[in-house]
């Protein structure tokens, strides 16, 4: 049974995504079919089922287990969304009921936003950072929004990173985050947080005159960082045991891919007191955890040792 939640997404009782991509979750619905009555059978399903059952297609994300539904405004008839970006944001999107989502309409509706960067800071955005030398990507706040900041590709922006669509990139940031949110959730991390990651959904009217217009913004909580001496000093001399326990936990399971462990960039100090994981956009993957070491004290380098190589007799207890 099929139930609508209070955010205004559809939830199926008791149904997880397992960590597979779109296709083999078709397959599943469908059997072995050939490749024509399988690309048939991808459309039948989204056409059947009225939501989207297709996780990230990619075998290394997890994503949640509440997924959106067919009729969120401007999804299931826009036509910059293709089955495989939908079925790739669909897990992602802000909920209908978050506070902000009536300031952001609000904003986005009366012109064009992203189209280049004029029109963003026309919109009443302040840039923070960027465009990133390697992503490209923007960093910007909005006075409407507080307490939020926003991660942007401008329509404008032709660049792309290893060729992969930058919707399919901002989608892996929430996917990252999601992944390190349910390990700290479950291991009850205390001095490690993750902020709230969304994919706001562009309206197709005000239009763009770009080719292939952005069809998603992240917005994502202010975690409120503080600067890169302080970050660095503190993960220098504040960091004990109990910190590396827990920055392992998390680690080791990969979410948010090899951009994590560059520590004093992308795992700020902030001034609520915790350490938080702002860069999740590279896939999950096998971390190459030695190279946490440089960033800490001799003392802590050598317990940071004693976790990633633990001697035969630690490891068979």
């Amino acid at each position: 049974m099929v139930q609508e939640s209070a955010l205004g997404r559809v939830k199926a009782p008791g149904l997880r995504f397992p960590q597979v991509g779109p296709m083999l979750l078709i397959r599943t619905h469908f059997g072995n079919l050939g490749r024509g009555s399988f690309d048939a059978a991808q459309g039948q399903l989204l056409k059947h089922f009225g939501y989207i059952l297709l996780a990230i297609g990619l075998s290394c994300f997890a994503v949640p287990s509440s997924i959106a539904a067919l009729n969120y405004p401007n999804f299931n008839d826009n036509p910059y969304l293709t089955p495989r970006l939908q079925a790739t944001i669909a897990p992602y999107l802000l909920p209908l009921d978050h506070p902000m989502k009536a300031s952001l309409d609000s904003i986005f509706s009366r012109s064009r936003v992203i189209e280049n960067e004029r029109s963003l800071i026309d919109a009443g955005f302040s840039i923070i950072a960027g465009p990133m030398h390697l992503s490209f990507i923007i960093v910007a706040r909005h006075p409407e929004i507080p307490g939020y900041v926003f991660k942007i590709y401008l329509d404008s922006e032709k660049r792309c990173r290893k060729e992969i669509p930058h919707w399919q990139w901002l989608a892996r940031r929430c996917a990252g985050a999601f992944g390190i949110r349910q390990i700290i959730e479950r291991k009850k991390i205390h001095y490690f947080s993750v902020p709230d990651k969304w994919l706001y959904l562009l309206p197709v009217y005000p239009y763009s005159t770009a080719t292939s217009p952005q069809p998603v913004i992240l917005m994502e909580t202010d975690m409120e960082p503080e600067s890169y001496e302080v970050t660095q000093q503190m993960w220098k001399t504040a960091i004990t045991h109990k910190h590396l326990d827990e920055l392992y936990a998390i680690l080791k399971h990969g979410h948010g891919g090899n951009g994590t462990i560059f520590l004093y960039e992308n795992i700020p100090f902030t001034k609520k007191g915790k350490f938080a994981f702002t860069d999740t956009e590279d896939p999950r993957a096998q971390l190459e955890l030695k190279h946490i070491k440089k960033y800490l004290s001799k003392d802590m380098q050598r317990y940071w040792e004693s976790l990633i190589n633990p001697s035969p007799e630690v490891g068979n207890k």
